[in-house]
């Protein structure tokens, strides 16, 4: 009976030494995939210009600067971004456009917070704002130009604006 006892032992070591690695690579493959996602983009928008973002999801914060051109960083905590949304980048004679959908339409009714998507975006003082958002807080902060901000699933703060804003949330 000692020599069972000694070979479920050994066998019981080998099988939770097993479990155990597998454990871990599983710990550290989620642990990569839960790394931040990025994008970020650089597009010609120069003063007195319009920029507009559309997306299906996450918070938003727009700041002007002296500066011409449209700075886009676009973060996720959890999810690749490219898997997440799917991202048009378009500029036009004075103005930028940024669209980002769902991928995936069923996605809402699995959506946690943790996934935690943003936008910030840098614009000249002077051009004209929309925001459209479904699933966040919208900050504008430093602005000389015109506003429409809506948002389905957040707070609005406008800070340092020097035009006209017209603001919804129902959230």
């Amino acid at each position: 009976m000692t020599g069972l006892g000694r070979t479920l032992g050994r066998g019981l070591t080998l099988a939770l030494t097993h479990t155990l690695t597998l454990s871990g690579v599983l710990l550290l493959t989620a642990t990569a995939a839960r790394a931040e996602s990025r994008i970020e983009k650089d597009l010609r928008l120069e003063p007195g210009g319009s920029f507009r973002l559309e997306t299906d999801l996450g918070w938003v914060k727009v700041r002007g600067t002296d500066r011409s051109g449209a700075r886009i960083v676009v973060t996720s905590k959890r999810d690749d971004l490219n898997e997440l949304l799917s991202f048009r980048f378009d500029e036009g004679s004075g103005s930028v456009t940024v669209v980002a959908h769902k991928k995936h339409p069923l996605s809402s009714l699995f959506w946690t917070r943790g996934n935690s998507v943003g936008f910030e975006i840098e614009i000249p003082f002077k051009t004209r704002v929309a925001v459209d958002t479904s699933g966040g807080s919208i900050s504008l902060a430093a602005l000389e130009g015109d506003a429409k901000l809506e948002t389905s699933g957040g707070g609005i703060e406008v800070r340092d604006h020097a035009a006209d804003v017209v603001a919804h949330t129902s959230g």
